[in-house]
């Protein structure tokens, strides 16, 4: 998601080591296989440990109205959207939310 452009956006890129683990663990699960990564193994050693959290890489329409649903119901009404979601372990950015 672009904060400034306030579209979602689709970029390729690589994925992280604990999905690299999490795939190779997959197969031969259930019957006998083989897991084939296509990169070397300079690139894996690059790769982040881990995923940033879909928070910080989705836009946050959804997120937001959800937020927003809960606190009303919870009659939270003073609230916003941008405090409840600050206090997530990985908070966005206060420009994805506004």
């Amino acid at each position: 998601y672009d904060p400034f452009l306030r579209v979602p956006t689709l970029n390729t890129s690589w994925i992280s080591r604990a999905a690299v683990a999490q795939r190779a663990g997959r197969a031969g699960r259930t019957a006998p296989g083989v897991c084939y990564h296509l990169f070397a193994r300079q690139r894996a050693e690059m790769f982040d440990p881990h995923r940033k959290p879909e928070m910080l890489r989705t836009a946050l329409d959804d997120v937001c109205l959800h937020a927003r649903l809960l606190l009303t119901r919870q009659n939270k009404l003073n609230v916003s959207a941008w405090q409840y979601l600050s206090r997530a372990p990985d908070p966005p950015e206060e420009q994805s939310v506004r």
